[in-house]
């Protein structure tokens, strides 16, 4: 439950170009796994579902830590402030903006959305955002 409640439409945009990520596939990063490999993934652009799409000629590993980049700059993805979480913008309108963290360690189902004084928790085993913001 949370406070958006048609999610799946918004926009997702890189924090450092400000592309959208958005395809009709879904939220498009390029990813590099622990052997180097690079490939570009779909995320589900529903907060809370862990589905994503890709070459299945690429395997991630329980546990590795997923390298994400902006398919437009290829930046890197990788919070400044969470090593572990993966940071993008979710725009919902020209004033209401949300930070996206959900974690890079595949596997690990956790996302938060942050806004402000706000924060909404999404997946498995939530860590409480005070201890997120003491890693």
């Amino acid at each position: 439950m949370g406070i958006l409640t048609d999610i799946g439409n918004y926009e997702y945009h890189c924090p450092h170009c400000k592309e959208n990520l958005r395809e009709k596939e879904g939220i498009e990063f390029f990813t590099k796994n622990e052997e180097g490999n690079i490939l570009s993934i779909f995320l589900d652009p529903n907060l809370g579902k862990y589905d994503f799409y890709y070459d299945y000629s690429h395997n991630f590993k329980q546990g590795e830590k997923v390298d994400f980049y902006c398919p437009d700059c290829n930046h890197s993805l990788q919070s400044s402030k969470h090593s572990d979480y993966v940071e993008v913008l979710m725009i919902v309108s020209k004033d209401v903006k949300f930070e996206v963290l959900f974690s890079r360690i595949y596997g690990v189902k956790r996302t938060y959305l942050v806004m402000e004084d706000y924060v909404e928790k999404h997946g498995e085993n939530m860590l409480d955002f005070d201890e997120l913001y003491e890693l």
